[in-house]
């Protein structure tokens, strides 16, 4: 199945089932909900703007390959799909920093929003388990978002010789 983009502008979609219907949303806290309703076209020119998948930094810089099901209390996440990552999260993956990661995560999300203590802790929690199943699903290193093309989403663009 392609992947979707929103057809207003241009961000990835995230998928999510409800009562049986396929509901397709911008990520999580994405500013882009704020402007307008997501739009869902199949992503056929590769024309996607990558944004962070983690920390939700512009731009994205690469894609760290996952497959599988991420199971979360109420939900369960199809991530067959790489995720986005922006240089300093690509830096902290790299270098199998995990719990750095979930730190800059949580610093930038409370740092975007007023939030009490108990607040900050339980959302610790739940990115800390978020990012434990990102690992766990992780099927390579990740890979330069330059690389990347719809034939080989993942692992490189063949290159022409003349």
């Amino acid at each position: 199945m392609p992947r979707k983009i929103c057809l207003i502008c241009s961000r990835p979609l995230v998928m999510f089932q409800l009562l049986g219907a396929e509901i397709w949303i911008h990520a999580p806290g994405q500013v882009e909900d704020r402007d307008h309703m997501p739009l869902p076209v199949d992503d056929i020119d590769w024309s996607v703007r990558q944004r962070c998948d983690f920390c939700n930094a512009d731009p994205a810089v690469g894609l760290l390959p996952v497959a599988g099901e991420i199971r979360m209390p109420l939900s369960v996440i199809c991530v067959n799909e790489p995720w986005a990552v922006c240089a300093t999260c690509r830096d902290l993956i790299s270098a199998n920093q995990w719990d750095d990661l979930i730190r800059h995560i949580a610093d930038t999300v409370i740092a975007t929003r007023i939030v009490s203590e108990t607040t900050k802790h339980s959302l610790l929690d739940e990115l800390s388990q978020l990012i434990r199943e990102v690992r766990t699903h992780a099927t390579g290193p990740v890979q330069p978002l330059n690389e990347c093309t719809p034939e080989s989403p993942i692992g490189g663009k063949d290159e022409e010789v003349s």
